[in-house]
């Protein structure tokens, strides 16, 4: 497994774009592309950085949204758009909590009131549900609401080898532990150095995290603008050499543990 770190940034950050990763998995011996999330800004950052992970010109094979505010999913009506430009014929597959579809439909009519009759490629949708894991393409998901504002499930994704803890926004609520133990990868959103921000992770949370779900690695992405742009060493400090903050385009050899 391979990730891909398109965008990294938070909601309203000019110089990050929002955060998105591709991930390269193996499923019963067959290369799967996964898009997690796909914001305002996403699809850019997806597009610019894709061909450094062979990635497919018409799109992935998946697309996760951990939940519906805009910089998580937004994005996903230009991704669609550009996909039936490539000629994409192959279902894509899109899965998240309950009222993904609906969610989904809704923003894609919103922005091109025609472009779902004209796709040229069918959308299926999955809802995953906390406490019973799902398989999609040989691959397993599982989910679990985080501490978001809005209902976020946090994924754990499962391939041939390897597995990864993506969380969304949001700090981990206690279900979340089991989601995240023993992972190759944990992703985590940290918009803040403390608890306190509303509906958001925190340093001192994740490092908390790391230390219970003992993972193979820690990549931190969300960081509020001015926090990540102004006050770096604090950060790198409060981590303490239980991980890295990810930087758009960078990928990460997620290995087996």
């Amino acid at each position: 497994m391979r990730v891909l770190f398109c965008g990294v940034g938070e909601a309203f950050d000019e110089a990050h774009p929002n955060t998105c990763l591709l991930v390269e998995a193996t499923a019963q011996g067959q290369r799967r592309e996964i898009l997690l999330d796909c914001g305002f800004t996403a699809p850019y950052a997806y597009w610019r950085h894709g061909p450094a992970l062979n990635a497919s010109p018409d799109g992935p094979d998946l697309v996760w949204i951990s939940h519906f505010h805009g910089d998580h999913f937004m994005g996903f009506p230009a991704l669609a758009a550009r996909m039936m430009q490539a000629g994409r014929t192959r279902e894509l597959l899109v899965a998240g909590r309950q009222g993904v579809g609906m969610a989904v439909t809704r923003a894609l009519d919103l922005a091109y009131p025609t472009l779902r009759e004209k796709l040229g490629f069918t959308l299926s949708y999955r809802e995953c549900e906390t406490g019973e894991p799902m398989e999609i393409l040989g691959l397993t998901l599982s989910g679990a609401y985080t501490t978001h504002n809005e209902p976020c499930l946090a994924l754990r994704l499962e391939d041939d080898t390897a597995s990864l803890y993506y969380s969304g926004d949001g700090a981990p609520a206690p279900e979340c532990l089991a989601l995240a133990w023993g992972a190759g990868l944990i992703v985590q959103e940290t918009f803040s150095l403390a608890p306190g921000a509303a509906g958001h992770g925190s340093v001192e949370e994740t490092v908390e995290l790391v230390r219970m779900a003992n993972p193979g690695a820690l990549a931190l992405v969300h960081l509020e603008r001015t926090l990540r742009s102004d006050r770096m060493p604090e950060v790198i400090a409060a981590l303490d050499g239980a991980g890295y903050v990810a930087q758009a385009g960078s990928i990460h050899d997620v290995a087996a543990v």
